[in-house]
């Protein structure tokens, strides 16, 4: 009677994959998480958010928001949503549907929550026609609304 074949020996288990090194955080990306933004990791380009002039279009979305937070006043009236607390604003929600500000936006572009340009666009309008909505015309909330708005929209 012939012998049985011995059983094949199992195979070692294959070594786990070193983890890729982590990217360099652009300074826009740095910057914004030092603000506490997010993790301060852009995501990579998508079909939606192309290159441009060699950069993802995110990134230099990024670096519009922060153009625009650095100047006057811009980040201490734009840069969190609003404290209707703090600043006793009872009827803002009422007013206000749908509020957006710069620092969300900012955390949305490092979280990759934009699928289209148009999207970001869009809640950059909202930020700033949410305070001339509220505050009304000769607000001086106001009036720095439609002075970033004019920017980012020039």
């Amino acid at each position: 009677e012939p012998e049985p074949e011995p059983e094949p020996e199992p195979e070692p288990e294959p070594e786990p994959e070193p983890e890729p090194p982590r990217k360099k955080q652009t300074p826009a990306a740095a910057r914004l998480a030092r603000m506490g933004h997010g993790n301060g990791v852009v995501p990579p380009p998508t079909p939606q958010f192309p290159m441009l002039d060699g950069l993802p279009v995110g990134i230099q979305c990024l670096r519009i928001v922060n153009l625009l937070l650095e100047l006057p006043n811009a980040a201490a009236v734009f840069g969190k949503p609003v404290d209707t607390v703090k600043y006793d604003l009872p009827t803002y929600f009422d007013v206000v549907k749908k509020p957006m500000d710069l620092g969300t936006v900012s955390k949305k572009l490092t979280q990759g929550k934009y699928q289209y340009i148009e999207d970001f666009e869009s809640d950059m309008h909202l930020t700033f026609n949410n305070a001339m909505l509220f505050n009304g015309k000769g607000h001086v909330v106001s009036e720095l609304a439609q002075n970033l708005k004019n920017t980012f929209d020039d």
